[in-house]
């Protein structure tokens, strides 16, 4: 089988002939006597594409044969002329993400960061170093030189050799156990064994953005964006720009001393609103208690739903000043608080009511919150008039 990627990376439409088909757990393969699919390794993704306009589910390799996985509702034959069709986009990120990775290893090795592992994603390239854990100035400034490098347009050549030649690169990392190795050499600067697909020189990887770093194993794993996700990334960033220079009606260059004095702003009106909220918390409770002057002790009241979040401080303000059981609720919550345990034991009242009134919730002594299912004041009135009393 003649492995067309090889011969010609950009090769990305060709008629090949069916030479065999095989059936698996319901799936059909079909072996061609050339293919441009690459069926991915070394850390790069396999290819997508068609097989005369019908979708290539897998592409794998077995026994240096390349194997195409394909609905098993069409009827291939062997000898058939079929259309082999990439996905281009897909390909020519691939190649710009194993072309990246490349130089990145390299430029990385020359800061003590040896590479380990690279996963080389839809998304994102992945690349684990060992070496001191590098930091943000550092790897801003690899990016740097990846860049200027990129613009420098260096040719990628690929050299394939006898396993006897191949002292004369001065590759990376030893290769493996082939008697025949394929080299990838960026122009006298990087020399990798190595079985993916690339682009021609380093101007077309395009664009390099370091993107996160974490721990790992004890190594450092760095996130980078290579390529068409590196523009992409830009283009969002862009946007983003845009979008809140429209909201701060002001210059990027006036974002951060803008920022500031919204967060000044926000923090006194913040200082403000407490004052207004300990104000009106207070005129509530007394209009809650004034409502319950004639009861037995117990304010029982339903509050209303933009006032949910006020049941605790509502609540404990009727226990301290006015001396009162509150009962509060709003929606499907409610609040318990007794002045003190011999007025009312909360706890005990919890486990006398919970079915009655189907409370579900807890709290420290005097005080309960959490959720009701029988919301009705009358009920919740009487339960606690018994309570009380006892």
């Amino acid at each position: 089988m003649k492995k067309l990627y090889y011969k010609d990376s950009y090769l990305n439409r060709v008629e090949t002939v069916i030479t065999e088909i095989k059936s698996v757990d319901k799936a059909v393969w079909l072996r061609f006597d050339a293919t441009i699919f690459y069926p991915g390794g070394g850390g790069q993704l396999p290819d997508k594409g068609t097989l005369n306009n019908l979708p290539v589910l897998e592409v794998k390799e077995e026994n240096s044969h390349i194997w195409h996985k394909v609905a098993n509702d069409v009827d291939w034959k062997p000898g058939q002329i079929v259309e082999q069709q990439l996905d281009w986009t897909w390909r020519y990120y691939n190649m710009q993400q194993h072309s990246g990775q490349h130089l990145l290893s390299r430029i990385m090795e020359t800061e003590d960061l040896k590479t380990v592992s690279v996963h080389l994603g839809k998304d994102h390239t992945l690349i684990e170093v060992e070496g001191a854990f590098p930091d943000e100035q550092q790897l801003l400034a690899l990016e740097q030189q990846a860049n200027d490098l990129l613009r420098e347009a260096r040719p990628l050549v690929i050299h394939e050799v006898s396993r006897q030649e191949i002292s004369r690169f001065p590759l990376r990392k030893p290769p493996g156990t082939w008697r025949q190795i394929r080299v990838v050499e960026i122009m006298d600067y990087d020399y990798s064994a190595c079985g993916g697909t690339h682009v021609k020189n380093t101007a077309e990887i395009g664009y390099i953005k370091w993107l996160g770093l974490e721990k790992i194993r004890g190594h450092a794993r760095i996130k980078w964006l290579i390529g068409q996700k590196a523009d992409a990334h830009l283009r969002k960033i862009f946007q983003n720009m845009q979008n809140v220079k429209t909201e701060l009606q002001c210059e990027p260059e006036q974002f951060a001393e803008r920022i500031a004095t919204l967060k000044n702003e926000v923090g006194n009106l913040r200082k403000e609103n407490k004052v207004y909220k300990r104000s009106h918390l207070h005129l509530r409770a007394m209009e809650l208690n004034k409502a319950h002057e004639n009861s037995t002790k117990a304010v029982v009241a339903e509050l209303h739903p933009e006032e949910i979040s006020y049941l605790p401080d509502l609540a404990k303000i009727l226990a301290a000043e006015y001396a009162q059981v509150a009962f509060l609720i709003s929606q499907d919550r409610f609040c318990l608080v007794s002045p003190n345990e011999q007025h009312l034991s909360t706890s005990e009242f919890m486990d006398n009511y919970r079915d009655t009134l189907g409370l579900r919730g807890g709290g420290p002594p005097g005080f309960v919150q959490g959720i009701i299912q029988k919301a009705d004041k009358e009920l919740i009135a009487g339960c606690l008039k018994v309570a009380i009393e006892k």
